[in-house]
This record gives structure tokens, C-alpha cells and sequence, in this order.
């Protein structure tokens, strides 16, 4: 589905840098716990199970701001070829309509996470926008939103949410093995958008890449994309 809500792409910044806030995410668990991983490698034989990517963020200044979190993320081939349907969750003909969702569930926070509300409900979380082969052939996004309202403490890791990627119908779906990258493009919380990596705002799917280094997360960006 598209709507006509804007969605965080990779050019958003902040109006005025606030240095060292920015978006982390990782499998399995929140970066900076001893379970997070960068890779997560899928032999592809079975349509049961489940793989977790735990988005987190941090800001440098304390924000008051209450109102919605809103998360952005997009999934590209590494190679530019167009995007297998096993990564279209997009519509009810999607082959794999639902693959892709925010654990309603999940553990709230960690050791390194704070939770990121202070009611005794947790947030609700909403899809915005589900697009696949969009805006390019090789890649796909996906915004969720939820309402939440607490103060953000300065230099304070946050759990913005955690994202559950099934396994279910990998074997009738064709592309798991494809290698893929899967980037944070930004977090959004109040009036503050928050899109550069703390320490890293991209993970893989089957592969590492073979480049090994990087002078800046520009060229990260123009390696993984």
C-alpha cells in the first residue's frame, strides 16, 4: 500500500545536528547487549521460526516532547538486482503479506535499552507504509508509527521497537538467500528525527559484504544500497 504520509528516507536530517544522537539496529537483540549481531545467515529450508532486528536510539540533549515514534527502515539487495518476493510484504498479494511486522510483545527494555514509554500500556504500533520494489526495483521500506509519551533523557539508549521477520512461506517465496542490507532510515520521536548511526545503523541478511572498510557512512550508504 502507499499512502501519502511522508516517509523517512536517508536525506532527512535535523534542522540542527545534535551530536551523538542518532539510530542503531541489530539481530537478535539491542546493540550493546552481549546477543546482538550485525549478520544473520538462513539456510532457507524450513517455513518455520522467526529472526528479530531490535532498532534503538539515543539522544545527546533531554527531549520532552510527547506525541508519536515513528520508525523507518529500508531492505535492498546488495547486488541491485531487483528485490525477490520473498521480501514483498506490501498487499494482500504480496507473497508474503505480513512477514514483516513489529512484535507486539516483545521485551520493552534491556540492560543497555531503556523503554520508551512510561505508561503502564505499551505503545500500539501502526504500519504507515509497506512498499516493495519501491521507489527502485532493488529495494523496499517500511514506517511504522506508534503514539507514546515520555521524556527522553539525554546520552540514554532507547528501544524504539523490535521487528519480526517470519520465515513462513520461504518455500514457496523465492529469494531468501538473496544477500541483503536492511538500514534504519530514521527514528522520529516528537518534534526530533534522528537518521545518523551511533554505531551502526545497517545489518545484513546472508552475507557480510566484501568491502571491509569505509572512510564515512556516505560511502557505507553507497556500498550497502
Amino acid at each position: 500500500m502507499r499512502s501519502q504520509i511522508p516517509i523517512l528516507l536517508l536525506t532527512l536530517s535535523l534542522a540542527t545536528p545534535v551530536f551523538a544522537s542518532g539510530v542503531d539496529i541489530a539481530w537478535d537483540d539491542c546493540l550493546g547487549e552481549p546477543g546482538a549481531a550485525s549478520l544473520k545467515q538462513f539456510a532457507c529450508d524450513t517455513n518455520a521460526g522467526r529472526e528479530s532486528m531490535w532498532v534503538s536510539f539515543e539522544s545527546s540533549q533531554t527531549v520532552n516532547s510527547t506525541g508519536h515514534l515513528e520508525v523507518a527502515i529500508q531492505f535492498g539487495t546488495r547486488s541491485g538486482v531487483a528485490l525477490p518476493v520473498w521480501w514483498d510484504f506490501e498487499d494482500f498479494a504480496s507473497c508474503r503479506r505480513g512477514a514483516l511486522s513489529v512484535d507486539p510483545d516483545p521485551p520493552y527494555e534491556t540492560a543497555t535499552c531503556a523503554r520508551v514509554f512510561s505508561s503502564a500500556t505499551p505503545p500500539t504500533f501502526f504500519v504507515d507504509r509497506i512498499d516493495y520494489q519501491f521507489p527502485s526495483a532493488d529495494v523496499g521500506t517500511m514506517v511504522v508509527i506508534a503514539a507514546v509519551g515520555t521524556q527522553l533523557v539525554a546520552n540514554q539508549r532507547y528501544l524504539a521497537c523490535r521487528f519480526l521477520l517470519t520465515h513462513a512461506k520461504t518455500g514457496v517465496c523465492a529469494g531468501c538467500s538473496e544477500p541483503v542490507s536492511i538500514i534504519v532510515t530514521g527514528v522520529r520521536y516528537g518534534n526530533m528525527t534522528f537518521t545518523d548511526p551511533i554505531t551502526q545503523n545497517v545489518v545484513f541478511w546472508q552475507s557480510l559484504p566484501t568491502a571491509t572498510r569505509a572512510s564515512s557512512w556516505a560511502a557505507l550508504k553507497r556500498m550497502y544500497h
